[in-house]
């Protein structure tokens, strides 16, 4: 690969990188809406085990799909799934739930797994559905539907 392809890459990458925060963050956010109180909070369920949980498997099955995985490219996952938590909570909450995030997985708690879980298949089922699907399993989560 001489200099231009690796320039041509790397845009390419920042392109996706871009869109996949920009998409992920507002389907996460349009749920995140439904749960804000009049006063702007969030509920405290909003940031436990499982909605962390439900984040981060959201955002790993999209850039799955793009063809992005911890595994062979963590830098660029890790970096996008910072971004949306910071995009969803704030710069210091969303770094420090992002942070609890990596923790938990190194705990391999069960909670978080089963959130990483359902965040995971309904992206997919979102995806898959040509827009018939709207994401809401972590609003009813939260709001206790």
């Amino acid at each position: 690969m001489n200099e231009k392809d690796s320039i041509r890459v790397s845009n390419d990458l920042e392109q996706i990188v871009s869109k996949s925060i920009n998409a992920l963050s507002s389907t996460l956010q349009m749920q995140q809406m439904l749960m804000t109180s009049e006063n702007g909070s969030l509920p405290a369920k909003s940031k436990d085990e499982w909605s962390i949980g439900y984040v981060a498997g959201y955002v790993d099955a999209y850039l799955q799909m793009k063809g992005i995985s911890l595994d062979s490219n963590p830098t660029t996952a890790v970096f996008v799934m910072e971004n949306v938590f910071i995009s969803l909570y704030g710069e210091m909450e969303g770094r420090n739930l992002f942070q609890r995030f990596i923790a938990l997985q190194d705990e391999r708690n069960s909670t978080n797994l089963q959130g990483q879980q359902t965040g995971g298949t309904e992206l997919m089922d979102f995806m898959g559905s040509d827009g018939k699907m709207t994401p809401m399993k972590w609003t009813g989560y939260v709001m206790d539907y």
